[in-house]
Parts: structure tokens; sequence; C-alpha cells
């Protein structure tokens, strides 16, 4: 996980609307955001423009942005992503692919050859603060530190959350096999 600061003046240049700083922030966050999103939506076609929306609604509004610039681009994105379900009234799915069982180690221990879709499934099952905490620290790959701060949460809350959300996916596991 990359925690280093943008070079001096990238934020403030970007709030000047200057496109290099912008295009700057879209490469080194949009992966991250794009990847948070999908594993929380239907398909990769509403992933991929709801993280167009997220960058686009940046843009617009960055010239009001304090404090801690990734956490604010995250609440963005969970505020786009909650439009969305309330657009579209369906109850939140997650994506999934194979290489999620990397990072959710663990887990397969549990369930040896969990495909992509049985994945989704599970996550799915989370509660909603579980599934931010689990895609955070092991799909997008932030510290406990970092998802703190972008949740707005305690670190001790955070480790709760993905302690909870580990053992009821191990659970979920279990019970499917």
């Amino acid at each position: 996980m990359d925690t280093q600061e943008f070079p001096k003046g990238t934020i403030e240049k970007a709030k000047d609307s200057d496109p290099k700083a912008i295009a700057e922030i879209f490469e080194r966050y949009y992966a991250k955001i794009y990847r948070g999103l999908y594993y929380r939506t239907r398909t990769v076609q509403d992933a991929e423009d709801l993280a167009s929306e997220v960058f686009v609604k940046m843009v617009r509004s960055i010239r009001r942005q304090s404090g801690n610039f990734e956490a604010w681009l995250h609440m963005i994105a969970k505020n786009t992503l909650t439009d969305y379900y309330r657009r579209n009234a369906a109850r939140k799915e997650t994506g999934a692919d194979e290489r999620t069982l990397e990072a959710l180690p663990e887990a397969q221990k549990d369930a040896p050859g969990l495909t992509g879709a049985e994945l989704k499934t599970a996550i799915n099952k989370l509660t909603g603060e579980q599934q931010e905490v689990i895609v955070l620290r092991f799909i997008e790959g932030h510290d406990t530190e970092a998802t703190a701060r972008i949740t707005g949460k305690t670190i001790g809350a955070v480790k709760a959350l993905q302690f909870r959300g580990l053992a009821a996916l191990k659970e979920i596991f279990k019970e499917g096999r």
C-alpha cells in the first residue's frame, strides 16, 4: 500500500483545475476506487460507471476539499455507491474474481476450490461495515491505520470488524461445503 503523499502542491494544483495534477490523482487512485466499487456492485460495467462518477464528483468539488484527501475520496465513493443502491433499490451484491482468493488466504484454507461466484455470494452476506473493512484491507490493500482513517472508525473498531467479517466468511464457507 502506497501511503506516501503526493509531491507538494499536487492537490492545490488540482484545486486550481490543473489537468496534469488531476491526471496524477486519477492515476494514483482510480484502480483503488474501482476495485472497492467492483467488489460491492453487481457488474463490471456498474463499477466502471460508478468509478467514473466518483472522479467527476471529485473534479467538481475538489476546491472545497479539506483534511485527508484519500479519506475524502473514499467518502465520495461510499456516497456514490449508496446513491447507486437507492436508484436501483437493489440489495448490495459484490463482485469477485479468482484473484480475490489470494487476498483472503484464511478463507481459502477452509474452502479450497472456491469460485469467484461463491466468494461474491459469501461477501454479500456480510454486514455493510464488514464488507467495507474487508474490501479496504484485503482487496485494496490498506493497512489497519489507513482503513480506520478512511472509514472514520478507530483502529480497534476496524480490527473487530475485520475479525468478525473473516470469522463470518469462514462459517459461510464451512456451511456451503
